[in-house]
């Protein structure tokens, strides 16, 4: 067991019940969920989808959507990192920050550390949602209760999924 493992369960988990809710609905366009590895080691995995993507290809993608490290939100505050990638992107934030509202800090172009670097490098529109740094991220096996915060549990899930409709593209 790997309580609190928040660099890439968090992700996962979220990812997760993000297929469940969209399983529901019929979306206006393809949604492809997609859980990578080796990040840590270079972006292997998200550096091969976007060489080698299918079942669409990479220049149909509308936009990337990154969920590393959601697993400890505390104060209710959720970063949104790649924000000016698309000048959708803050009015699409804004809308969908419903009750219980998070204290969303969107910024941001679309370097970093993560995943959505690679997307953003083929000019593709990213957001990065991340509940920031913290100094537990538990990578051995440990026994005990997990240290992914409550609130956390309740609600990196809970930013409403609707079909989205907007065109997104990248900022010129």
């Amino acid at each position: 067991m790997h309580n609190g493992a928040d660099d890439n369960a968090s992700g996962t988990a979220a990812l997760l019940e993000i297929g469940r809710l969209l399983a529901r609905r019929h979306p206006a366009r393809t949604v492809v969920l997609v859980a990578f590895s080796g990040e840590e080691l270079g972006t292997i995995g998200s550096s091969y989808f976007v060489h080698h993507s299918e079942p669409q290809p990479i220049d149909s993608l509308y936009a990337m959507l990154n969920l590393d490290m959601v697993g400890r939100l505390r104060n209710a505050r959720l970063l949104a990192l790649g924000a000016g990638t698309a000048r959708e992107f803050p009015a699409l934030l804004d809308s969908l920050n419903t009750m219980p509202r998070f204290d969303l800090q969107a910024s941001g172009d679309g370097w970093g550390p993560s995943d959505h670097a690679v997307f953003f490098a083929t000019h593709h529109p990213v957001l990065h949602f991340f509940t920031d740094l913290h100094g537990i991220i538990t990578a051995r096996p440990t026994t005990g209760t997990s240290s992914t915060s409550q609130e956390s549990r309740r609600s990196r899930s809970s930013y409403p999924v609707s079909p989205w409709r907007w065109p997104i593209g990248p900022v010129p």
